[in-house]
């Protein structure tokens, strides 16, 4: 599995966006952080899950959301770098 320096970054933005501007804002501003990161692994992995996909872009709350991307990102075959 090769490792991905940025959605981990992405991740991390992302949390430092819901404790910036509180879940409801922050879910809704990250993203599109979240969608660049997720287009950047599908174009060089083929294609993810696009219902995992849908759910991280819509997803209201902060741990699902994560939690989705997660899965998406294990889903193309990486794994978050440390």
């Amino acid at each position: 599995m090769a490792t991905a320096p940025r959605p981990r970054l992405a991740l991390e933005h992302y949390h430092g966006l819901i404790g910036l501007y509180g879940a409801a804002g922050g879910v809704r501003h990250a993203r599109k952080h979240l969608a660049s990161a997720m287009e950047d692994l599908a174009g060089a992995s083929g294609d993810g899950d696009p219902a995992l996909r849908t759910r991280v872009l819509t997803g209201e709350d902060p741990t699902a959301v994560s939690d989705d991307f997660n899965r998406y990102v294990d889903s193309l075959g990486w794994e978050l770098a440390a």
